[in-house]
């Protein structure tokens, strides 16, 4: 997928959010703040390897910490990971509603 198709995906998947909704990067967000896993956009072998250590889309991370060069800690299903920038700006969250 070359960078014009990525950027159409992401315009064509914000158009279907709720107005109230935010989508930003994973290494955008606030440290100690859940979120929602919303789209996992990186190469199929780190999709799969994810996806094994259980960052799907629809699953609540916790932001950890994150450090100024685009690595971020996160915490998901109990364990903790440590992503760098590539892959953390490959995957989009939304903030976590309550009931969620």
């Amino acid at each position: 997928m070359d960078a014009s198709e990525a950027e159409a995906l992401e315009r064509r998947r914000r158009k279907r959010l709720h107005s109230e909704e935010i989508i930003m990067k994973l290494y955008e967000g606030e440290i100690g703040t859940t979120y929602i896993v919303y789209s996992v956009m990186v190469k199929d072998a780190i999709t799969r390897r994810l996806e094994a250590l259980g960052v799907n889309e629809q699953t609540p991370v916790t932001l950890m910490n994150k450090k100024g060069s685009g690595t971020v800690i996160i915490k998901v299903r109990g364990t903790r990971l440590a992503l760098g920038k590539r892959i953390s700006e490959g995957i989009e969250i939304r903030e976590a509603v309550k009931h969620e």
